[in-house]
């Protein structure tokens, strides 16, 4: 499921700001710096859009990661368990400071 999220969440997000990059750039090649204003104004929810998405595909990628980690490190029955609480402190305070 998660990596499922990963993949759509990352596609949408690479598509939604390339197609809008194009149409800036577009706008800012005409001259026309009211309509790129105008334009900009129009799709900041999209804009908005995009980063939440970008946000998902990267928390569904960590608890991919995660999950991935934690079936490898029940393999190992005398590290396993600490080097998997270390990585998730670590991955939890990485995202803290984001």
């Amino acid at each position: 499921f998660c990596a499922g999220t990963c993949v759509i969440a990352g596609s949408f997000t690479g598509i939604m700001f390339h197609l809008l990059g194009i149409y800036h750039k577009s706008a800012l090649g005409m001259g026309n710096h009211a309509a790129y204003l105008a334009f900009k104004e129009a799709t900041a929810g999209l804009l908005q859009l995009g980063f939440r998405t970008f946000l998902t595909c990267l928390g569904s990628f960590v608890a991919t990661f995660l999950i991935s980690f934690k079936n490898k490190a029940n393999e190992d029955e005398r590290f396993g368990n600490k080097i998997f609480t270390a990585m998730t402190i670590l991955t939890l305070l990485g995202g803290i400071v984001l």
